[in-house]
């Protein structure tokens, strides 16, 4: 009831309560299935958030037991086994090789192989590329499966890539070469005793195939073919090597190069018969372009500011001479001997100044005078041999030329080696650090094969090991018709320009272990990780 205006009383109808009791009859179970709904959502967020960790845990163990892998990239069951112990430590799981061979179906790149009964591996055609898979796992959901999901799966892919800086070259010395040794042989007409005395047609080289490799521009070629030569000697060969008996394979089995593109790290290698000047040439002087682009080995003018070069018959060579990269800093307090200090070689008083040839007061006086008598390029040589002898504990006396021989000052005298380095220049920062001799184009390694080898025709040599050489001088010429003069020798100039689309003969000085920094010069350096070979993700 209610009053008007004239102070009569009117009667006012109410609302009815029937619909809003209505609507709170709707609004009870519309907030119970939202509530539901919100449970569920949170519910998916939980185990989402629980699937994106096990996928971050997946991805980590991945990459970690690929690397583990590729350091005991032996034979396939040691790549398998790395990567099961490794995935099982850091996954908490109990996987066996034979879960490797459980990702049918998966999709590799292009002209990759899965490794036979083991599809969750791959490789690129030169083994120095590999890809994981993690065989997929799941795990129950603590809430979806309220949604009727009782499992959630999960995996990883990993990738590796090889970034190597060894340059292993198509050569083979024995393994009790000198310190001075020529890599390639010619006819009979070198001046260089050593480098004219070929052996039932071997000339030095050996044969290994191209296998094929994306970073190198390589493509697979195991014909055997001289192209091979030619290109192994610009760039470096395009797959690793290992060393027979020893890591990788622990075996005697021979494993050469006829298993081209099969086999990881082959541990022997061919011998090849036939001189080969013109290949040679082209492999260390030529244009190229090669696969990666480049021209031939010499003419890789080093990429650091402070390399030198010259131009040798129109043609812009390195021309680095190997004191240049001898740490100037050494002093009494490193374990290095006198001979290989840098003032023995250049400086006012130095051996290698044709200016001062009355004045090399930096080298003992002995020295000095049977020295002078001798050609620069030629002193040379006998200098670094003389750091080299002196840096083994051993007295140099020029081959017996040289008498009394000179003993070695520093690291403890005669019959105590060296311990420190001497080539430690590293004035370069790079993505991946390496010091400035392993930049330099005449750097590389040489596989060595034990002195019992027979070193004769078309034969499998086992790999004992490999040198560390620093590539010096270059013969030119038909040698075994009208001699062939020296065409080329760094840091002390060229004798000849003539000639020029012939190397009959490449000597080289090979590194005593120690005297490199970083294990550079130990036998099993060329592949080594961490010294020449660094592994990358490439996921």
């Amino acid at each position: 009831m209610s009053i008007d205006d004239a102070g009569d009383s009117v009667d006012v109808e109410r609302p009815s309560t029937e619909g809003r009791e209505g609507e709170r009859g709707l609004a009870l179970p519309l907030s119970a299935l939202i509530l539901v709904v919100l449970l569920l959502s949170a519910a998916f967020v939980v185990d989402l958030g629980q699937l994106s960790l096990e996928r971050r845990r997946d991805q980590s163990a991945a990459d970690v037991a690929l690397i583990s892998g590729a350091m005991n990239r032996t034979t396939q069951s040691s790549l398998e086994n790395a990567i099961v112990d490794s995935l099982n430590s850091n996954l908490n799981t109990t996987f066996t090789t034979a879960d490797l061979n459980t990702c049918a179906g998966d999709t590799i790149p292009t002209d990759w192989t899965a490794l036979p009964g083991a599809n969750c591996l791959s490789r690129d055609t030169s083994y120095t590329q590999l890809r994981l898979r993690i065989p997929t796992q799941t795990f129950q959901p603590v809430f979806a499966g309220l949604a009727g999901i009782e499992e959630l799966p999960h995996t990883a892919i990993a990738a590796i890539s090889d970034r190597g800086q060894a340059n292993i070259l198509p050569f083979v010395i024995s393994s009790n070469a000198g310190l001075y040794e020529c890599l390639k042989v010619g006819a009979s007409n070198v001046p260089d005793p050593a480098c004219s005395d070929s052996n039932s047609g071997n000339f030095g080289t050996v044969t290994f195939g191209l296998w094929g490799n994306s970073q190198m521009g390589t493509s697979r070629d195991c014909t055997g073919t001289n192209s091979q030569l030619v290109v192994n000697l610009a760039q470096g060969l395009d797959h690793n090597l290992s060393v027979y008996g020893e890591a990788p394979h622990y075996t005697t089995t021979v494993i050469d190069t006829n298993s081209c593109g099969t086999t990881p790290l082959p541990n022997a290698m061919q011998t090849d018969t036939g001189n080969s000047p013109n290949l040679i040439y082209e492999g260390a002087l030529g244009d190229g372009p090669f696969p990666d682009g480049g021209p031939g080995r010499l003419r890789r003018v080093g990429n650091l500011g402070w390399f030198d070069d010259t131009t040798v018959a129109g043609k812009t060579v390195d021309d680095t001479p190997i004191w240049e990269f001898i740490n100037p800093s050494l002093s009494a307090l490193d374990n290095v001997p006198r001979s290989c200090y840098k003032d023995q070689f250049v400086g006012d008083a130095g051996g290698l100044n044709p200016d001062n040839d009355t004045d090399m007061t930096a080298l003992p006086l002995p020295v000095a005078e049977h020295l002078i008598l001798v050609p620069t390029a030629d002193r040379m040589i006998k200098l670094v041999e003389r750091c080299f002898a002196h840096y083994n504990g051993d007295e140099w006396d020029d081959g017996g030329a040289f008498l009394p021989a000179d003993p070695p000052v520093g690291c403890g005298g005669v019959g105590v080696v060296c311990s420190d380095p001497v080539f430690g220049i590293d004035s370069a920062v790079e993505q991946v650090d390496i010091y400035d001799i392993q930049a330099s184009p005449r750097f590389g390694y040489v596989p060595e094969t034990p002195a019992s080898s027979n070193i004769n025709g078309n034969t499998s040599i086992v790999i004992s090991g490999f040198r560390a050489v620093y590539l010096q001088r270059t013969y030119g010429g038909n040698c075994s018709n009208s001699g062939c003069p020296i065409t080329f020798d760094p840091g002390v100039g060229y004798s000849n320009n003539t000639n020029t689309n012939k190397v009959s003969a490449v000597t080289a000085f090979v590194f005593p272990v120690g005297i490199l920094p970083n294990g550079l010069a130990d036998p099993d350096a060329a592949n080594k990780i961490g010294v020449n070979r660094f592994i990358e993700l490439t996921r």
